[in-house]
C-alpha cells in the first residue's frame, strides 16, 4: 500500500480553511482493481443475505424517496449503501486503514490513535444514481460524538466529477457550525477525484452531491473516525 508523499501540513491547512482536503493516490492501481472486484462481490452478496442483515446493513435504490431518486423509477435490488464493511470484507477494511489514509486522519484529528466509528460502501449507479442533499455530518444519526471531533473519509473506487455525482462542498461552511444555511450562501467546490484518491470532510462542512446520469459508476468507501 502507498506511503504518503503529500505535504501533510498543506492538507491540514486546506482542511482547516475550506472544510475538506483530497489525498491523491491513497491506494495504487492494483488495489483499485481488486477493490472494484470486491465491491462487485458485495453487491452480489446482498441478494443472498438473510433478511435481517439486509435490513440492518443495506439500503436499496428503490427504497429511497422519489425526491432523492429525482423521479427515476428503480426496480430490482440495486444497492445504494452496503454498511458495516468489516463484517463483509477484510480486504476492503484493510484499504480503509492504509498507512497514507491513517497518517492524514491522525494529522487532521490531531490524534495518534483515532477511534473507528463505522464504514460503508456507497454507490451511485450509472444513469440512476441518486443525489445526496446538502447536509452536515455533525450531528448524524449513525454515530455522533458530543462534539464535532471526528471526520469522514471517502476512498474513491472510481473517478468522480460533476457528471457522475461527485461530492460538492460549501467552502468555509464548517466555520459556521449550527447555522441553518444553504449551499447558495457559499462558494461551492466540486471534489473532483481520481480513482484511488481519498477525500476528507470536516463534520461541520455543508456538503452534498448530484445524481449520476453518466454512463460511469461512482463508488466510494466511507469511514468515520
Amino acid at each position: 500500500m502507498n506511503q504518503i508523499t503529500t505535504d501533510i501540513g498543506e492538507l491540514c491547512h486546506r482542511y482547516a480553511t475550506t472544510g475538506y482536503a483530497i489525498l491523491r493516490t491513497a491506494i495504487d492501481s492494483e488495489a483499485i482493481a481488486a477493490a472494484r472486484r470486491e465491491a462487485d462481490r458485495l453487491c452480489t452478496l446482498t441478494y443472498s443475505m438473510p433478511e435481517a442483515d439486509r435490513t440492518n446493513d443495506v439500503v436499496l435504490l428503490r427504497h429511497l424517496s422519489e425526491a432523492q431518486r429525482e423521479g427515476i423509477t428503480v426496480t430490482g435490488d440495486t444497492p445504494f449503501i452496503i454498511g458495516n464493511i468489516p463484517a463483509y470484507s477484510i480486504f476492503l477494511t484493510h484499504l480503509l486503514i492504509t498507512p497514507a489514509i491513517m497518517q492524514v486522519t491522525q494529522a487532521l484529528l490531531n490524534c495518534a490513535d483515532p477511534e473507528y466509528h463505522f464504514s460503508n460502501l456507497t454507490m451511485k449507479a450509472a444513469g440512476i444514481g441518486p443525489h445526496i442533499r446538502a447536509h452536515r455530518d455533525y450531528p448524524n444519526k449513525y454515530h455522533c460524538p458530543a462534539a464535532p471531533v471526528f471526520l469522514r473519509v471517502l476512498l474513491c473506487l472510481d473517478a468522480m466529477d460533476a457528471a457522475n455525482g461527485a461530492t460538492t462542498v460549501a467552502v468555509g461552511s464548517h466555520l459556521h457550525e449550527g447555522t441553518a444555511d444553504s449551499m447558495d450562501d457559499y462558494n461551492v467546490e466540486t471534489a473532483v477525484c481520481n480513482a484511488g484518491d481519498a477525500l476528507f470532510i470536516h463534520p461541520c462542512a455543508l456538503h452534498g452531491g448530484g445524481g449520476n446520469r453518466s454512463p460511469r459508476q461512482r463508488r466510494v468507501m466511507v469511514a468515520q473516525w
